[in-house]
């Protein structure tokens, strides 16, 4: 066997292991690191658990430089939205970075049942990030958050309290 020959498969060899330790990585990507101060709208969801239509309530929080939205759905009708007028960006951002939020190689459940939460970044029109995590008999998604309560962070900017909203659309449920 020729020289050239060996150093080719060896070759050949290298870059195939590269590809594999590439491919087989955990995938992870940090929220903050490239998008840092450019985010322009987070937008966090809450799917509540397969109930009765009466007590189905899923929620978004839409947070941008010029204002707050929460909106209250059930099953894809609208129940609740109330726009506030406010920046509250860089406290997303804030209690965001403390927070250990990754992207990971999508995890699939067969379990039903459990809640959702997404978060969505956004840099003007474009989504720079996109995740989502299913709790039901463990977690399965392709959001890893690793400490603190993505829930709270969001609600907190609301200026009224989230759980007292989402009860007002029960009252106005039932009288329907």
């Amino acid at each position: 066997m020729s020289k050239i020959y060996i150093y080719t498969c060896l070759l050949f060899a290298v870059l195939i292991l590269a590809a594999f330790v590439v491919a087989c990585s955990s995938g992870s990507t940090n929220i903050q690191k490239d998008v840092k101060g450019k985010i322009t709208k987070y937008v966090y969801h809450y799917g509540d658990r397969s109930v009765a239509p009466d007590y189905h309530r899923s929620y978004t929080i839409e947070v941008s430089a010029d204002s707050t939205v929460f909106i209250v759905t059930t099953y894809g009708k609208e129940l609740l939205r109330k726009t506030y007028n406010q920046n509250k960006l860089a406290e997303i951002e804030a209690a965001l970075s403390t927070m250990d939020i990754k992207l990971k190689k999508e995890k699939k459940s067969a379990c039903s049942g459990g809640y959702s939460e997404s978060l969505r970044e956004f840099v003007q029109d474009e989504v720079v990030f996109n995740g989502y995590v299913y709790h039901c008999d463990g977690d399965s998604g392709t959001l890893h958050v690793g400490n603190g309560d993505l829930s709270s962070v969001f609600k907190d900017v609301v200026p009224e309290s989230v759980d007292s909203l989402i009860n007002e659309t029960m009252k106005y449920e039932t009288e329907i």
